[in-house]
């Protein structure tokens, strides 16, 4: 049972939708572990009675005496033939192992229910599998309804497993997003299953965050997710997802040297998750410093081409500050071709023909939005802010306020600088304003208190 995927998950609480590919952890401090093992030996005074080896390729240590050790380097036994002593040693070891993991699972309980976790195992590759697919989903689709199953078996299994429901409530907030005809009960489901699992283990990395997402975008309670970020970041400081989510955070509530300072923390434990390179081109960005960004970007994407789409994206953005709208546009038709749902370049491309009041293009752009939407998935404010740049502020209203109530993740970013003053004046003349305001209390306290 000691694979890199249970490692990730029982030892260093990585999310459901870990991924070895970008996520070198384990595999980096079994490297060190090895290390420290032989340092450990090297400078140890007299030879040791036993010592503990982990093989290169394997997460399974084993126990020998250093003459067995000093054979083993010397003349390799082959597979066929090996000695008593090293099925010995090999049983011992994983004697040995067990009782590690148990230590490192239970954090002082009980060790979870071996069905539990080989069921967890199971859902997370569900779940990564899911993410994987670039293509939006009309509802919950086959792997991620397989993730929801399993996890949910797995607290069946052991209800006092925190890293299964932590799996789960990630999973039912994943569906709220796919699912908006029913996105509150999703989320009402989530949260239950977020705060069972940080009931269970405070230190439930994933746990948090989920909590922090729906403050955040559900809730609008951005003070309330920023405590709970601050908890979870450091106990899983390599999930991206949500440390981006924390570093938009930061921005929306005016810190951006802390936003920096978490960036160059991510940079300094995985130098090589470009993801994060990229992240820090975004704050150059919005500092105005669009070469230098353009630099890392470029870095980033020669390093890992993954980056591309987001990174054509925010090449997009630098050339809006830039106000070189034409590079910006080829940006997006870039993104589009491989990326035809896009939510960033189909929110550009649409400024952008509407601004050039070029009707067969708006109309384009509105259909694919509305395509987004039938698949799941959020696109109602980037039509609110179409129609805005149109002078339709009827439709911008209406849109704005189905953005509110589907808990768009864009509305979080939404300022009264955003509204255009005619567009203000005209919806409170006619309370419209005022009425979704008063429908959606949360979102208008948090309006008011950017204003």
């Amino acid at each position: 049972m000691l694979k890199e995927q249970v490692i990730a998950l029982e030892v260093y609480e990585r999310g459901p939708d870990y991924d070895p590919s970008k996520d070198s952890t384990v595999r980096a401090e079994a490297s060190r572990l090895r290390r420290a093992l032989a340092d450990y030996y090297d400078g140890h005074d007299g030879p040791s009675a036993i010592r503990i080896e982990v093989p290169k390729g394997s997460y399974v240590p084993i126990f020998v005496t250093a003459e067995q050790a000093q054979t083993l380097v010397s003349s390799p036994i082959p597979a066929r033939g090996r000695p008593k002593w090293f099925s010995l040693v090999v049983i011992t070891a994983l004697v040995g192992v067990a009782v590690w993991g148990v230590k490192l699972w239970s954090r002082g309980t009980s060790s979870p229910n071996p069905e539990a976790v080989r069921l967890l195992v199971q859902a997370s590759d569900a779940f990564a599998a899911d993410q994987r697919s670039r293509i939006p989903k009309a509802g919950v689709g086959r792997e991620l309804q397989d993730a929801l199953r399993l996890f949910q078996q797995a607290t069946v299994a052991d209800p006092a497993y925190a890293a299964a429901w932590a799996g789960l409530a990630r999973s039912r907030y994943e569906a709220a997003r796919c699912d908006r005809t029913h996105l509150l009960a999703w989320i009402r489901q989530s949260r239950q299953a977020a705060e069972q699992a940080t009931r269970l283990d405070p230190r439930q990395a994933v746990g948090l965050t989920v909590q922090a997402r729906i403050a955040y975008c559900v809730d609008f309670d951005l003070l309330a997710a920023e405590k709970l970020y601050a908890r979870g970041i450091p106990l899983d400081p390599l999930d991206d997802e949500a440390s981006e989510e924390y570093v938009d955070l930061l921005g929306q509530l005016g810190k951006p040297d802390e936003a920096k300072t978490l960036i160059a923390n991510q940079l300094s434990l995985a130098p090589q998750h470009q993801h994060w390179r990229i992240q820090q081109a975004k704050q150059l960005i919005l500092e105005g410093r669009i070469e230098e960004a353009e630099q890392q970007i470029a870095s980033a994407v020669l390093a890992d081409p993954r980056q591309l789409a987001f990174a054509s994206v925010l090449n997009g953005r630098g050339s809006w500050r830039q106000n070189d709208a034409g590079a910006a546009a080829k940006y997006s038709a870039d993104v589009l071709k491989k990326l035809p749902w896009n939510r960033g370049a189909l929110h550009h491309q649409g400024l952008r023909a509407a601004e050039k009041r070029d009707l067969p293009e708006v109309q384009r752009i509105i259909d694919r939005l509305h395509e987004r939407m039938d698949l799941g998935r959020s696109a109602e404010y980037t039509l609110s802010s179409i129609y805005e740049e149109l002078g339709d502020h009827a439709q911008a209203l209406h849109w704005l306020a189905e953005a509110v109530r589907y808990r768009d993740p864009a509305v979080v970013f939404v300022t009264p600088r955003d509204i255009t003053p005619i567009w203000l004046k005209r919806a409170e003349q006619h309370g419209e304003l005022t009425a979704l305001m008063r429908e959606f209390p949360a979102w208008a306290k948090l309006l008011n208190a950017k204003y």
